[in-house]
């Protein structure tokens, strides 16, 4: 699949996502956290990459999978901690991707009915890559909630592990959707 296919299906999943805030805007939370439950669970659907240094279009860039999140009770340092587990079916190279790790967030300001929130994974990821070789990377990740009643928007870059030869330190750019439950 091509970048501008991908670019519109985002623009059309951004779209949907708008409906629904607008559809449960009787349904806000007021921190990081839910109001009704401090705790819980959710479930990762997978998601898009955006690849900056992919100029002919060669990796992936629809990254389907699955995961489960726990978000944990609120005021860790001010933040909340919560613990994803993931299963992307096809990554950028068309291989499997596993990846686990826990993660904290920060609220940051509100867009609207949405909370925009900043903070940081640890995953560890294992995955092959173009060459088949396993990869496996621990480290610290940036990443970015997009947070409504049922459900959070999240974007994080993916470090460069390969080698550089020209190319930034960022490989992709990663979107993905948790639903709550």
């Amino acid at each position: 699949m091509n970048k501008a296919a991908v670019v519109l299906f985002a623009v059309l999943l951004c779209l949907g996502l708008a409906t629904s805030m607008t559809a449960n805007a009787q349904k806000r939370p007021d921190s990081v956290v839910w109001a009704d439950k401090p705790s819980h669970w959710g479930v990762n659907v997978w998601g898009f990459a955006y690849h900056p240094d992919d100029k002919n279009n060669k990796l992936n860039s629809v990254n389907p999978g699955v995961g489960l999140r726990y978000h944990f009770e609120e005021n860790f340092l001010g933040g909340q901690l919560f613990l994803d587990a993931n299963f992307i079916f096809q990554n950028s190279f068309r291989k499997r991707t596993l990846a686990i790790g826990p993660g904290i967030v920060w609220p940051v300001f509100r867009i609207g009915d949405v909370l925009v929130s900043a903070g940081a994974e640890v995953p560890l990821v294992e995955y092959r890559n173009k060459n088949n070789k396993k990869i496996q990377m621990f480290g610290l990740i940036p990443v970015f909630m997009f947070t409504e009643s049922s459900w959070t928007l999240n974007i994080g870059p993916v470090p460069n592990k390969g080698e550089k030869d020209g190319k930034g330190i960022i490989a992709a750019w990663v979107v993905f959707a948790t639903w709550r439950f």
